[in-house]
C-alpha cells in the first residue's frame, strides 16, 4: 500500500509527533561503568538519587560541597548535580555545571557525558541547532548505557529541523535488542514517509502495528501505528485497508474511539452507509465530550439521509443538537468553574496523596469537572512538563513551611541551652576560686625541687623504700653504740656493720635508676594532670565570657534563616501563582477550542436540520 498524498504525509507527521517518545530519564553520568565510592557524603548522595529522592539528594550534595568538599571521586559530583537540576527543569543551572565541565582537562568519558547532557537541554528549549552542535561534539567516548537515547535525541533534533535524509541515516541504525527498537521504528517511520519513502515508512509502522506487545505501553503503541495506518489509507482512499488497520484497535483503548469514527468513514466512503452506522451508533453511546463522538453524532444522520431514512435523520439531528446544547452549557460551567479556580484546587489536592520525592509526575487524573476535557491535554508531554513544574514548586513550598514550623523548636533548644549555662555558672565560679589547686601544685613543685636535688647529688638513699629506710635507722643506731666502744675491741662487730651497710647500700643502689625514672613518671602525669586542670580553667574562662555572645549568634542566625524562608516563601508563592495561571489559561484555551468546535458542530447539525425540514415540507407539498 503506498500513500501518495502530501496531505496524508502531513496529517502522519502531525499524528506521529504526538507519538515522539520524550527523553526524559534521568540517568547517572560517572566515569566507569562501575563508580567507586570514595566519600561517605557522595555515597549518601547516591542512596536518596537511586531511590528517587532528588530534592534530597540535591540538598546533600551541595551542603557537602559547602561543608566537606569532595576531592575524591573527580568531577562525578558536579556532572551529577547538573543531572539533577535537570530533573527539576533547571536547565540555567545545569547548563552552567556542564558547560564548564566542557572546558575542563577531565576525562574524555565525562566530557562526552557533558555534552550529552547540553545536547539534551538545548533540545528541550527548542535550541535545535545548539543542540545539534552539542550532539556533534559528543564523539565515541559516550558511556554505552546512552546510545540508544542519544540515538533517539539525534533522531528527534533532526526531524523537527525536517532533516529526513538524516534522521534516516541515524534512526536506521537502531538494534531490534534494545527497550527503544519499537519506538525508534516509529520515528523512522516518519522520517521515511515525510522523505516521499512511503513504502519502506508504511513497512515499519506495519511491523509496530503487528507488534506483540508485552505491556501497556507496547500496546498503546501499537494501537497509534494502526491508527496511523488507517487514517493513512483513508487519504489515499483505500477504505478496505484502512477498515483492516482499524479492526485492529482495542475497544477499550485510548485510540478507540477515532478507530470507530475511521472505521465508519472507511464503510461510508465505500457506499456501505447501512455498515458505516455500526460503528457511529457504537461511538454515539459513549461520552459525549470526547471530539470523535461529537462528530459521529453528525455523521449518523448524514448517513441516514444517504440511506434516505429521512425521519430517523431529523431524530438523530435533534438528538445531535440537544446533546451539543448540553455540551456547550456544561463547558460554560466548566470554563467558568476553572478561572474560580477550582481545576487549580483539584491539582493541589491530589498533590497531597502524591507527596512522595518520587514522584516526578501526576499519576492520576485530578478530581475535576474539567478533567473529561483535557485528558488528552494532561497526558501531552508539554502540559506534563508544566504540571511537573507545579508539583516541584508546591513541594519546594512545603519543604520551606516545614523549615519554618522547626524554627521554634530551635528557638526552644537554645534557650534550653541559656538555662542550663546559667545553672552552671556558679559551679564554674566555685571552681576557678578554689584555694586546694594551689595547695596541690605548691606540694608539686617542692616535690619537684627534692627530685632534682636528688638527680644532682645522686643521694641514693633518699630513693630508698620504707623497709630499706628501717633497715638503715637500724644501723645507724648500731654504728652509734659501736662508736662508744673503745677502739680495739668487737671489731668483729664493726666489720658485720660495714658488711650489711655495704649489702643495703649496693641493694639500693642497683635500683637507683628505675626508681628516679618510676617517680619521674608519676611526677610527669602530675605535671600533665594540672596542665589539663590550668587548660579546663582557661576554656571555663573562655565560656564565662564567650558563651552569651555564643547564644546571641546563634540567635541572629536563626532570626536571619527565619527571614530567609520567609522572602523564599514569598518568591515561589509568586510563581506558583504565575504557575496556576498559567495552567488556567491553558486549561481554559483547550476547553475554548473544544467549546468552539461544539459549536461548529451544533451549527453544522442545526443548518442540516433546517434543510432536511426544507426537503420534507417540499415533498408534502407535492
Amino acid at each position: 500500500m503506498k500513500t501518495n498524498s502530501k496531505q496524508g504525509r502531513l496529517s502522519l507527521f502531525v499524528l506521529f509527533l504526538s507519538g515522539y517518545f520524550s527523553i526524559t530519564s534521568l540517568s547517572l553520568a560517572q566515569d566507569e561503568e562501575r563508580l567507586e565510592i570514595r566519600n561517605l557524603h557522595f555515597g549518601e548522595t547516591l542512596y536518596h538519587f537511586y531511590q528517587k529522592q532528588y530534592f534530597t539528594a540535591i540538598s546533600d550534595l551541595l551542603v557537602a560541597q559547602k561543608k566537606h568538599p569532595i576531592q575524591t571521586q573527580g568531577e562525578n559530583p558536579n556532572l551529577l548535580l547538573g543531572g539533577l537540576y535537570l530533573s527539576y527543569n533547571m536547565t540555567q543551572r545545569a547548563g552552567n555545571i556542564f558547560t564548564s565541565l566542557t572546558q575542563k582537562d577531565i576525562s574524555k568519558r565525562l566530557q562526552s557525558s557533558a555534552w550529552y547532557y547540553l545536547a539534551r537541554i538545548a533540545y528541550q528549549n527548542s535550541e535545535l541547532e545548539k543542540a545539534n552542535l552539542a550532539v556533534n561534539k559528543i564523539g565515541v567516548h559516550l558511556p554505552f548505557r546512552y546510545n540508544d537515547e542519544l540515538q533517539h535525541l539525534q533522531g528527534n533534533i533532526l526531524l523537527k529541523q525536517k532533516n529526513y535524509k538524516d534522521a534516516i541515516k541515524i534512526l536506521s541504525q537502531y538494534s531490534d535488542s534494545t527497550d527503544w527498537s519499537h519506538y525508534t521504528k516509529f520515528n523512522l517511520a516518519i522520517a521515511l514517509i515525510m522523505a516521499d519513502e512511503n513504502e519502506k515508512g508504511t513497512e515499519l509502522l506495519e511491523e509496530v502495528a503487528e507488534l506483540d506487545a508485552q505491556d501497556i505501553e507496547q500496546i498503546a503503541l501499537r494501537d497509534k501505528a494502526n491508527l496511523a495506518l488507517g487514517y493513512a489509507a483513508l487519504k489515499a482512499k483505500d477504505n478496505e485497508t484502512a477498515a483492516d488497520y482499524f479492526r485492529q484497535i482495542r475497544l477499550s483503548g485510548s485510540q478507540s474511539n477515532k478507530a470507530l469514527l475511521g472505521i465508519g468513514w472507511a464503510f461510508h466512503k465505500e457506499g456501505k452507509l447501512k455498515r458505516s452506522l455500526v460503528p457511529w451508533v457504537e461511538l454515539k453511546n459513549r461520552s459525549s465530550k470526547d471530539p470523535a463522538v461529537q462528530e459521529a453524532l453528525l455523521t449518523i444522520p448524514h448517513a441516514l439521509e444517504g440511506l434516505n431514512a429521512k425521519e430517523q435523520a431529523l431524530a438523530y439531528y435533534n438528538d445531535a443538537i440537544n446533546s451539543y446544547n448540553k455540551e456547550l452549557a456544561t463547558l460554560k460551567s466548566v470554563i467558568n468553574s476553572v478561572k474560580q479556580g477550582e481545576f487549580i484546587k483539584s491539582l493541589r489536592v491530589l498533590h497531597l496523596h502524591q507527596q512522595k520525592e518520587n514522584h516526578l509526575h501526576f499519576t492520576t487524573l485530578p478530581d475535576s469537572t474539567a478533567t473529561p476535557y483535557l485528558q488528552s491535554l494532561i497526558a501531552g508531554q508539554e502540559f506534563q512538563s508544566i504540571l511537573k513544574n507545579y508539583r516541584d514548586l508546591l513541594y519546594m513550598k512545603n519543604i520551606l513551611t516545614h523549615w519554618n514550623n522547626q524554627i521554634p523548636s530551635y528557638r526552644l533548644m537554645l534557650n534550653e541551652r541559656e538555662k542550663a549555662y546559667d545553672s552552671r555558672i556558679p559551679k564554674i565560679s566555685a571552681f576557678m576560686k578554689n584555694t586546694q589547686q594551689t595547695k596541690l601544685l605548691n606540694r608539686y613543685r617542692k616535690l619537684k625541687s627534692r627530685l632534682e636535688a636528688i638527680e644532682k647529688n645522686h643521694v641514693v638513699f633518699a630513693l630508698a623504700s620504707e623497709q630499706e629506710m628501717n633497715l638503715l635507722n637500724k644501723l645507724s643506731k648500731i654504728k652509734k653504740l659501736l662508736d662508744k666502744v673503745p677502739p680495739g675491741q668487737l671489731e668483729e662487730q664493726h666489720d658485720q656493720y660495714r658488711l650489711f651497710k655495704g649489702i643495703l647500700y649496693w641493694q639500693v643502689a642497683t635500683d637507683y635508676t628505675p626508681r628516679y625514672w618510676q617517680v619521674k613518671k608519676r611526677l610527669l602525669e602530675i605535671e600533665k594532670a594540672f596542665s589539663k586542670l590550668e587548660k579546663k580553667k582557661t576554656s571555663s574562662l573562655t565560656t564565662l565570657v564567650k558563651t552569651p555572645e555564643y547564644f546571641k549568634d546563634f540567635a541572629n542566625n536563626i532570626n536571619n534563616k527565619q527571614r530567609k524562608i520567609k522572602n523564599l516563601n514569598q518568591q515561589i508563592s509568586n510563581v506558583i501563582k504565575y504557575q496556576e495561571s498559567l495552567i488556567n489559561r491553558i486549561a481554559i484555551d483547550e476547553l475554548t477550542k473544544q467549546k468552539h468546535l461544539i459549536e461548529n458542530y451544533h451549527i453544522r447539525a442545526s443548518y442540516s436540520l433546517t434543510r432536511l425540514y426544507d426537503s420534507l415540507a417540499v415533498v408534502e407539498k407535492k
